[in-house]
């Protein structure tokens, strides 16, 4: 009988690359975030322009959400200004932008 499979060593080396890996970028979602809520608050939906309810739908990674209640896009409650974008995007003069989508690191 022939089995396939990767050896538990591969295994374990993927795991502990994605353990190491997942805190890292986590770490640098955390700070994007951080910036993010010092953004002034949505009033409207991003899409349909729709004034957004008072309420919070839910919260990941400290950012508060909801959906618009006419088109159902999920909204972010912060705006993202153009002094942040600036930042997340020219940060560094831009040499981290983009890293990700070329494997680089």
């Amino acid at each position: 009988m022939i089995k396939y499979s990767k050896s538990s060593e591969d295994i374990i080396r993927i795991k502990n690359d994605y353990s190491l890996s997942n805190t890292k970028y986590l770490s640098e979602v955390m700070k994007i975030n951080l910036k993010y809520l010092e953004q002034p608050h949505r009033k409207f939906c991003k899409i349909c322009k729709n004034n957004l309810r008072l309420d919070i739908d839910f919260i990941s990674h400290k950012v508060p959400y909801q959906f618009c209640t006419k088109c159902g896009h999920l909204n972010g409650l912060h705006e993202e200004t153009h002094e942040f974008l600036q930042w997340l995007y020219f940060l560094n003069s831009g040499q981290n932008y983009g890293n990700d989508y070329h494997g680089q690191s």
